[in-house]
């Protein structure tokens, strides 16, 4: 049986799952914000039960659509000021190291 999620799986492109899903969407949009909008709809995903719900397919889809829109619409309502979903942008601060705490090593 060829389920959504696994069909969902087979995917790699962000424009790939946009067509499967049936989810309409801004080239510009999705061209500067396609990492973040990934990660945003794999969270989502995540925190969907499906695994136990991808027999049928038509409810599955509907949620997994859902969730491709909402990751979406966080980015492509906010422009520039979207938030930043990948690790590299929520780390709490830098780790600095005062040079006066470095010792040369004899």
């Amino acid at each position: 049986m060829n389920t959504v999620i696994a069909r969902l799986r087979q995917l790699s492109a962000a424009e790939e799952f946009f067509a499967e899903l049936g989810v309409p969407f801004e080239q510009k949009v999705l061209d500067i914000h396609r990492l973040h909008i990934l990660k945003r709809f794999n969270e989502l995903l995540a925190a969907e039960d499906l695994a136990a719900e991808d027999r049928g397919g038509g409810d599955v889809a509907a949620r997994c659509r859902a969730c491709l829109e909402r990751a979406y619409g966080a980015f492509a309502a906010a422009g520039a000021a979207a938030p930043k979903t990948l690790k590299l942008f929520r780390r709490a601060a830098p780790q600095v190291v005062p040079l006066s705490d470095l010792r040369r090593r004899t």
